[in-house]
């Protein structure tokens, strides 16, 4: 993030030193300026830079002139990215001493920007603290050079206190100045400031979706899960959000926020608009959130999907458990009956758990143990096994 400040009048300059000589030398030398940065315009930098010699070899022992001169080598260096020759030829600026104070002091800040271009950061931080500390007020964009200088060096405090110098002097605070204030915020965890520093961003650039985005995630940070869902959902609404994961992460906000229905409806709205391909994985994930807003029906059609992609035992359970939450005995039997004739073991055992449980809810004690048996005669049986059938046992023998 360079920041170069725009060049001043040259002309202007020369008309109020006291080396200038005739009128006619005068009209010659800005002529000959201009000529040049028009060339720098127009990115023509051998020929300015030819022009410049000849420049500095008319004017050479003019000291005023000359200091010109350096001053705008400097800048036809710093635009040509040869950067070591353009802090020599502010240095020699400088050097010189003939140019206005303020002239001289952005000549320094361009030094110190020079330096941090070539990641000299400890020589940026000099120059731009000795350039600070003058007495005077800095411009917007030299406190937003110091914040660029410390943050570079991971000096968050510092470059935090630029950073605001920089905003609240400026009427209009430029987007980058800010950004990199957030990114310091973010860097440093200082997620409160991140939050109030995005709200104004956010007023300012509403169509810039990242905002947003990074609004919801500042506030998930902070717990704040009813606020990240809805700062995603006014994106949603404003038609910000245009990728499959920015549906998911809106679908995971709402579920952190305790509204599993949306959560499962999000995702039904990003395959409407072909922003999420339909998977296996992603009809269970809208299957469970159905399934934890009791929308037990509308999670069985999410599974029945899932197994037109592929008839995976584990759909056939997960179907079964809903009809389960619902009471639905008969519909569950009938698929984990099925199950149980499986030759996928994990699933075989897991579905006659299950159906013993809903034979158990049934009050079908005999034909509950039946299974509990079957099960806990196996060596690895788990405890969970031994105890419904313990369990089993003892409500059959008080119910007879």
């Amino acid at each position: 993030m360079l920041i170069f400040f725009a060049m001043f009048s040259l002309a202007y300059l020369c008309t109020t030193n006291s080396y200038a000589s005739s009128n006619s030398s005068q009209e010659r030398f800005y002529k000959r300026i201009n000529t040049i940065e028009k060339l720098m315009g127009d990115r023509n930098f051998t020929e300015a830079l030819a022009r410049l010699d000849k420049l500095y070899a008319s004017y050479k022992n003019r000291k005023y002139e000359k200091s010109m001169i350096f001053q705008l080598y400097g800048y036809v260096y710093s635009q040509k990215g040869d950067t070591d020759k353009a802090i020599k030829a502010f240095n020699d600026c400088l050097i010189l001493n003939t140019l206005p104070k303020s002239a001289l002091q952005n000549l320094r800040l361009n030094i110190s920007q020079l330096h941090l271009d070539k990641k000299q950061y400890v020589i940026a931080e000099k120059i731009y603290v000795s350039w600070r500390n003058n007495g005077k007020p800095l411009l917007p964009e030299g406190y937003s050079l110091g914040g660029i200088i410390y943050a570079s060096q991971k000096k968050y405090d510092d470059a935090e206190e630029a950073l605001q110098k920089a905003i609240n002097s400026s009427k209009q605070p430029k987007e980058d100045w800010l950004k990199l204030l957030l990114s310091i915020y973010m860097q440093s965890k200082k997620y409160q400031k991140a939050k109030l520093l995005l709200t104004k961003m956010i007023v300012r650039f509403p169509t810039n979706k990242d905002y947003w985005i990074r609004m919801a995630d500042v506030a998930y940070l902070l717990k704040d899960h009813e606020l990240a869902s809805s700062v995603l959902a006014v994106a949603e609404k404003n038609g910000l959000l245009t990728t499959g994961d920015e549906y998911k992460k809106l679908s995971g906000f709402y579920y952190s926020s305790g509204i599993p229905y949306k959560s499962a409806t999000t995702i039904e709205l990003a395959l409407k608009k072909k922003l999420l391909t339909s998977t296996v994985e992603l009809f269970r994930q809208q299957a469970y959130y159905y399934g934890q807003s009791k929308a037990h029906m509308k999670a069985i059609q999410s599974l029945q999907r899932a197994i037109t992609l592929s008839p995976m035992p584990v759909l056939y359970y997960e179907i079964a458990q809903n009809y389960v939450a619902q009471n639905m005995w008969e519909q569950a039997n009938k698929i984990l009956l099925k199950m149980t004739t499986s030759n996928n073991h994990q699933f075989k055992t897991k579905a006659a758990l299950l159906l013993g449980q809903t034979y158990f809810e049934q009050k079908k004690y005999t034909l509950a143990l039946d299974i509990f048996n079957q099960l806990a005669s196996v060596d690895e049986a788990s405890q969970e096994v031994k105890r419904w059938k313990l369990y089993t046992q003892q409500i059959a023998k008080f119910s007879d």
